[in-house]
């Protein structure tokens, strides 16, 4: 969600200009967002501070030359852009400062008053990270691990492309999340198992479960006053004012954009309980055809209930070990001694929700699923796609 909005922002603030931000200076300088006038450019290292640890308490920006204003700076040189070929100063982050060496690549905005650098180029490891994982999804699995990887570029297309932009024109995002979901449901299903009544069924039941389980959040959100922009968020990036109060964005809506993400993450996860308990059910049918409904509906829920637990442990413990930085943060402020107050951070009380939200789809999927395989596979043999 927090991606989405950022995205969201980025954009509106690179078309409308400063004036569609509120007119208090922070925003866009501050979190490093694009704003008009103002643009982003790959950068090389020519200096930066003296050798030093890169991590660790003692990594701290000393060493580094800081301008007028006590800040940091690295001097580097333009890769591209108007201003290729020229050496400069530019204001560092300092969990930068001693991370980023002389030769190391950048990303520096180019703005009215000054030159920040905002990240280090990642573009390429991450590409050829995500070659490797390619290559050996397609060398693990064949055809069945490209039409896995098809539904994962159709899935990500659809987020990206369709959700930010039909936010910002004021169409529900939770809508649009619903559309996405049915989509990706029936898409991925019959892309990873083939056009058959197995994959039908996984789709069906997946959704269904959904449909169910988004009425979690849904219900609760509002009475626990989420915004739908966590206290991280603004805190980090400093993008709580430039989102709240820019007419830009007037026509979002925020907790439904939070309710969107919540279907988004949870659809991943009720899809795999989904396909293995239709897959197991048609196994079973395919074995044995004239197995009835009852010996089905059995099979698919003993199969759902066996896997269930340990994907939750997995569900909960995958939002957890997301939010270790600011478990630490709250540490340091001695919140521990009263632990129950960590529940009433919204950043905390939305990561509960997700969780209980994605366990609750998964728990729908597996009677959902096995029931309507039931009915639709006791008919006769699924065939399965090649």
């Amino acid at each position: 969600m927090k991606a989405l909005a950022f995205c969201l922002l980025t954009v509106l603030c690179s078309a409308a200009g400063p004036s569609a931000l509120a007119s208090e200076p922070l925003g866009c300088e501050q979190c490093g967002a694009p704003t008009h006038g103002s643009q982003v450019f790959a950068c090389r290292v020519a200096a930066g501070p003296s050798a030093g640890p890169s991590v660790g308490p003692s990594a701290g920006p000393s060493a580094a030359p800081k301008d007028d204003a006590g800040r940091p700076t690295l001097t580097v040189t333009a890769e591209e852009g108007p201003d290729e070929g020229k050496t400069f100063a530019a204001v560092c982050p300092p969990k930068y400062v001693n991370m980023l060496k002389a030769g190391d690549r950048c990303l520096v905005r180019f703005g009215s008053r000054e030159k920040a650098v905002l990240e280090p180029v990642r573009e390429r490891v991450l590409l050829v990270l995500a070659g490797l994982f390619v290559a050996a999804v397609g060398l693990a699995m064949g055809r069945v691990g490209f039409r896995i990887l098809g539904s994962v570029v159709i899935a990500m297309l659809l987020i990206g492309l369709a959700l930010p932009p039909l936010a910002e024109r004021g169409v529900p995002p939770l809508a649009v999340a619903a559309v996405i979901a049915v989509s990706v449901c029936i898409g991925g299903t019959v892309l990873v198992g083939g056009w058959n009544r197995k994959s039908l069924c996984a789709a069906a039941g997946a959704f269904t479960a959904l449909a169910i389980a988004v009425w979690v959040p849904i219900l609760v959100s509002a009475r626990l006053a989420f915004t739908g922009l966590e206290v991280e968020f603004g805190t980090i990036y400093h993008l709580d004012v430039p989102l709240w109060y820019s007419p830009a964005l007037a026509k979002v809506d925020f907790r439904q954009l939070m309710l969107a993400g919540m279907i988004i993450a949870s659809l991943g996860a009720t899809m795999d309980v989904a396909m293995v308990v239709a897959t197991t059910m048609s196994e079973v049918k395919h074995a044995e055809p004239h197995a009835s409904r009852k010996q089905l509906l059995g099979a698919g829920l003993h199969v759902g209930r066996s896997i269930l637990g340990i994907m939750i442990v997995a569900i909960v413990l995958l939002y957890a070990g997301g939010k270790l930085d600011m478990l630490l943060l709250h540490h340091l402020r001695g919140m521990p001694r009263q632990p129950a107050l960590l529940l009433n951070y919204e950043e905390i009380g939305v990561e509960v929700v997700y969780a209980i939200s994605t366990a609750a789809a998964m728990a729908f999927a597996v009677p959902s699923t096995a029931f309507i395989s039931s009915l639709v596979l006791e008919t006769g043999r699924d065939t399965e796609a090649s």
